[in-house]
């Protein structure tokens, strides 16, 4: 390499700007091909599928509040307790 050219790092997510890749072509070939009552029917199990994972993300959320408010309560009692002995 010539002294002149800056060294730039060639790494797979730098090759192709997003959205651009092989995996992407595929999923929009797919979608091409759909008729407009397959891409509903896709559409709504995907948007099934995000629901699903919101819910679940937001359990998941919920009992980590939870968990943390029950180990406040926890470390809260046993400084009053320690405080007294």
């Amino acid at each position: 390499m010539p002294a002149s050219e800056p060294a730039t790092p060639k790494s797979p997510a730098s090759a192709e700007p997003a959205g651009h890749g092989p995996e992407e072509e595929e999923e929009r070939d797919k979608y091409n091909n759909m008729g407009a009552e397959q891409l509903l029917v896709e559409i709504r199990r995907m948007r099934r599928e995000h629901s699903e994972q919101m819910d679940a993300e937001e359990r998941a959320r919920l009992e980590l509040e939870d968990m943390l408010l029950r180990i406040e309560k926890h470390f809260k009692a046993e400084k009053v307790g320690a405080g007294r002995g």
